[in-house]
This record gives structure tokens, C-alpha cells and sequence, in this order.
């Protein structure tokens, strides 16, 4: 597996909602094009905290100021021909089905089929269940998977809220939830080939039977032989905390690879997340403010699988007015060696290895979401100041040290991409239809 070309949509957090709701930004909220029932991005990698934070202060470990190179946004251009970038796929459901993007291996794409009377958005009710399948972008050709209701855990029609792919593996979240901070998931997982049949993995029952309704799940991102999640549960007071669990693709574990650990994004042996920190001032009764967490977040901190979290970067701000806010965004990488993160009207590109970080100004106070690792390569959207309100999706290249806007058009519905390819689906339009194209 070149888990470098893996394109994981919902590695992210969001600070902006603080450590209170842990994860909960990260378990999407399915919205739609057309009732569609994908997880809409607009709470997935919502990146920048409202009220930007001042005297922000990165550190290394040894207590030096994190040092960059700033890359400018000024006079960016649409990506041409003329910069490698062609598109190369258009594809339509043949059914007239909504197929909705969910990740990207290589040119291989993650796709949730959907009726489009699955969802009623008006009662939040999911009526119909879907399908899971992947799409050769090279062959068109498209595999199935079986449904995870044949498997008679339950009677609820369940959408998916995110997933990974891999060469040999499949692993996505199903829920019967339509918002944030759904409490009712299953993590299944397959072999991306047809006649392969999904297995259940682990479900939030397995974690927390209490019925809390801030029982959450971020992930699931495939390294290797295992599945990387993110769970939180409530510690021995009750009090929600977050730990960072794999799972083998067999559906062997779980293993806590981190205690009091939120947000884990891959990398090639390990994972990157933030370590949260009891803090005693934050104690308060949890049967009057529930959503109320003693945990705060700390460090950004490496950790390698079976092996002990390292401190990587402290952020911090001096004027936060709540501590369990930080001035962090969306956190994301793709298993290779790349990490990426907002802090306020910034986004910072730094390889693992701490050399080199590049530090891009996005402006006034945007609204950045979606942000992705892929390969060499971030992209992320960026709210555009235009009439019309369409987003901009931006491309920055860690190796040309440039930035280009994806020519993706606008109403598309989300975007996702691997080292060299970059995919996007259609809006209420036409919302059967996937783009490619690599650059």
C-alpha cells in the first residue's frame, strides 16, 4: 500500500467549538445536494476560530519559537494545462443515483450510492439505506459492496460519516444521526472487491452504553494493517474525554494507542493528534453542564503505533477567553510525512520532521474548511467574498513552494484528492456526476 497517495476527507478537527464537544465538529453532518445523504464538509474542517485569537505564540519542544517561510495568496491563478493540470474522468451514476464522494486511494475513489428520496431533510429522517462502492477512475469500472443491513445488527437505516481506502481494505462510518454529535455509529470494514462481504468492527456501544449524547467518533483513517480512530468516552467521573484506538482490518483490537488523546490525522508509521490535559479549574457539576469538559487541549504531539506520544508543537494564546478553546482549526495529513493545520487566518504546512514549515496568510478572517494532505500537496476551501458566496479551492505544492485555485467551477458539492489527482463532485445539478483530473 502507498499510503502517501491516500486522501482521508474527515481527518480534521475543529477547535473553534473547544475541547467541551471533543470530536463532536468531526462527525459530520450529513446535508445535501439533491437530499443527498453524505456528510456535508461545512462542519467537517470548519478551520478557523470565530473570534481570532491574539499573541499567538508556536513552539518547539526545546522552547523556540516556531520558524517558517511565509507564502503569499496574492495574485493566484486557476490551474491550466499549462501547469500539468488536465482533467482526465467525467463520470455519471448510470442508475440515477447520487453518488457522493467519501475518499481517494490513487484513481481510485470511495463512493457512497444513494436513492435520491434517501434522506427527508425537512423530518431528518434517513428513509432508505445506501450502498458503499468504489470507482476505478482509470476503467470507470464500479464494485458494489453488500449492504451492512444484511447484517441484522438493527432496524435503522444508516448513512455513512465518513471512510478511508486503501488497496486492500475499506473501513467507513455508518449513523442513523443527521447532525453533529450523533452518538449512534458502526465502523465497518471490507475488501475493496466485488463479492466481498462488510464486516462489522466496532460500534459506540462498545465504548460508552449510556446513551451520552456526546458519544462520538472521528476517522477512520487505514494505516497499514490497521484502522485509526478517534473515540470519546467518559472518564470514571463522567467527565468526556477523548482516547485514539486502532483496530486491524480483520476487525482485531481495539488497542488504546493514547490516553486523553483528540483529533488523530496518519502518518506513514503513527499518527499525529492533540494531547488534552485535565484541568482541576474546569470541574463542574456534569449533571447540570454536561457538555462541560475538565479537558483542555495541550500539545501537538507524534506518536508512533505501540510507542509513546511526542511533544511536536505548542500553540497557544494569551488571550483565549476560555481555556478549552484554542486557536487551532482543522488538523489533517494522509499518512505520509506531511502535516497540515490552521491557526486563525494562517495555514501552516510542516513536514514531521519539524524542517521547512510554510506558512500561508489567508486574509481578513475566512472561513477555511476541508483541508487535506495529498501527497506533496494541501488543498483546502476558502469562503470567496463574491455575490454569489462560491467557494475558492486552493492548491498549495510543498515542492514549487506555489499555490494554484482548482478550476473545480462552481456548486460543486465536496472535493477530494491523492498525490496527483484531484476529484470533485457536482452540486444539486447534476449530483450522479465525479470529475478528475491530475495536474
Amino acid at each position: 500500500m502507498q499510503s502517501h497517495l491516500h486522501k482521508r476527507r474527515y481527518t480534521c478537527w475543529t477547535a473553534a467549538l473547544g475541547v467541551s464537544l471533543l470530536l463532536a465538529s468531526c462527525a459530520t453532518e450529513p446535508a445535501t445536494p439533491a437530499e443527498s445523504s453524505t456528510p456535508s464538509d461545512t462542519t467537517a474542517d470548519a478551520g478557523t476560530v470565530s473570534e481570532p485569537a491574539e499573541n499567538i505564540t508556536i513552539t518547539t519542544p526545546d522552547g523556540q519559537e516556531l520558524a517558517y517561510q511565509e507564502i503569499s495568496l496574492d495574485s493566484v491563478s486557476p490551474l491550466t494545462e499549462s501547469d500539468g493540470f488536465a482533467v482526465t474522468t467525467e463520470w455519471e451514476s448510470p442508475d440515477g443515483r447520487n453518488a457522493n464522494l467519501v475518499a481517494l486511494d490513487g484513481t481510485t475513489a470511495l463512493l457512497e450510492l444513494s436513492d435520491k428520496d434517501a434522506v427527508d431533510m425537512g423530518k431528518m429522517e434517513v428513509l432508505s439505506s445506501t450502498r458503499m462502492a468504489t470507482l476505478n477512475l482509470d476503467t470507470e469500472e464500479t464494485i458494489e459492496f453488500d449492504g451492512t443491513e444484511d447484517l441484522g445488527l438493527d432496524e435503522n437505516y444508516r448513512v455513512p460519516a465518513g471512510g478511508d481506502l486503501s488497496m486492500h481494505s475499506a473501513a467507513w462510518l455508518e449513523t442513523t444521526g443527521l447532525q453533529a454529535g450523533w452518538e449512534n455509529w458502526r465502523l465497518f470494514a471490507t475488501a475493496p472487491e466485488a463479492g466481498a462481504q462488510p464486516r462489522l468492527v466496532t460500534r459506540n456501544e462498545d465504548f460508552d452504553d449510556t446513551d451520552n449524547a456526546l458519544m462520538n467518533v472521528s476517522g477512520p483513517s487505514i494505516v497499514g494493517d490497521r484502522i485509526l480512530l478517534g473515540v470519546t468516552t467518559p472518564d470514571d467521573a463522567g467527565h468526556i474525554t477523548s482516547n485514539v484506538v486502532t483496530y486491524g482490518v480483520g476487525g482485531e483490537g481495539p488497542t488504546i494507542e493514547m490516553t486523553n488523546g483528540v483529533a488523530p490525522v496518519p502518518l506513514s508509521s503513527g499518527f499525529a493528534a492533540f494531547a488534552t490535559i485535565f484541568d482541576e479549574s474546569l470541574v463542574g457539576d456534569t449533571e447540570e453542564e454536561p457538555a462541560a469538559s475538565p479537558y483542555r487541549v495541550g500539545d501537538l504531539v507524534l506518536t508512533e503505533f505501540d510507542g509513546e506520544p511526542e511533544a511536536f508543537l505548542s500553540i497557544t494564546a494569551e488571550d483565549e477567553a476560555d481555556p478549552r478553546n484554542v486557536p487551532v482549526g482543522s488538523l489533517a495529513a494522509d499518512g505520509g510525512s506531511l502535516i497540515a493545520f490552521t491557526s486563525n487566518t494562517h495555514l501552516y504546512v510542516t513536514p514531521a520532521d519539524g524542517t521547512q514549515t510554510h506558512r500561508i496568510a489567508l486574509g481578513g478572517t475566512p472561513t477555511v474548511d476541508d483541508v487535506q494532505v495529498c501527497g506533496e500537496r494541501v488543498l483546502w476551501s476558502q469562503e470567496s467574498t463574491n455575490a454569489e458566496g462560491a467557494n475558492h479551492w486552493y492548491m498549495y505544492d510543498t515542492s514549487t513552494q506555489s499555490v494554484g485555485e482548482v478550476p473545480v467551477g462552481d456548486g460543486v458539492y465536496s472535493v477530494v484528492c491523492s498525490a496527483s489527482t484531484v476529484v470533485w463532485q457536482e452540486g444539486s445539478e447534476t449530483p450522479g456526476k465525479i470529475t478528475a483530473a491530475t495536474w
